[in-house]
């Protein structure tokens, strides 16, 4: 991520470190899977608290049922990710995933 971080930030993606400036806000940002922790809601659905990581710093990102059905298969260790979503800060940062996509480096 390093090598294209100009890249991503003309391309109005941000940074780990960048998120504390965003709060209740809409991002986008690449992170690399770290750690992915399913669970089950009340409703008996699965859904998941991943780690991930930029060249930065990392973050919980929530991935909620209704998501967590479409991207499951994305959430690999070491894969990296397009994600969309709200940063929220109440103890720690997180962001409340709204899309998932592969991310590909175009060299």
């Amino acid at each position: 991520l390093k090598r294209i971080r100009e890249r991503l930030s003309k391309a109005n993606y941000i940074s780990r470190k960048e998120f504390e400036t965003y709060n209740n806000k809409n991002i986008k940002t690449v992170l690399m899977i770290k750690k992915n922790k399913v669970i089950k809601t009340k409703k008996n659905e699965l859904m998941s608290i991943t780690t991930m990581m930029d060249e930065f710093d990392s973050v919980s990102v929530v991935i909620f049922p209704s998501l967590y059905k479409t991207v499951s298969s994305l959430l690999n260790q070491g894969s990296y990710v397009m994600v969309e979503g709200k940063i929220e800060i109440k103890e720690n940062v997180s962001l409340m995933a709204n899309n998932i996509k592969v991310f590909k480096f175009n060299d």
